[in-house]
């Protein structure tokens, strides 16, 4: 059965963390992401913001995620940018063809999970 855009599972929870398509699991009590052998830590912002698109389930403003992750500090949009992109090179994901991250044209991101 196809799934309706916006319409899919939450990632897999387990003790500690949750599962992405691909084998991926994230662990951000650890601010680790990994697959088998492939470990990679990620600084603690980073993690955040996953864990934040993670527990929404849906799109999450560039706004509300500034405010989240970076709450009563002023920062520049790029900080979170930077997050997304170095979150994307470590789960091996293209911003045109996204399998994990999603931006949302002038509203956020979401996290693509399995469907």
């Amino acid at each position: 059965m196809a799934h309706l855009q916006g319409c899919r599972p939450a990632p897999t929870a387990f003790a500690g963390g949750f599962r992405l398509d691909g084998g991926w699991e994230v662990r951000p009590d650890l601010n680790l992401i990994g697959r088998g052998e492939d470990q990679h830590r990620v600084p603690g912002k980073f993690m955040e913001v996953l864990a934040c698109l993670a527990r929404d389930g849906g799109v999450v403003s560039r706004q509300e995620l500034l405010d989240r992750v970076w709450p009563q500090q002023i920062v520049v949009e790029e900080c979170l940018t930077r997050a997304v992109s170095e979150l994307r090179k470590v789960l091996g994901d293209d911003p045109r063809r996204p399998r994990y991250i999603e931006t949302i044209h002038k509203k956020g991101y979401r996290l693509l999970t399995p469907a």
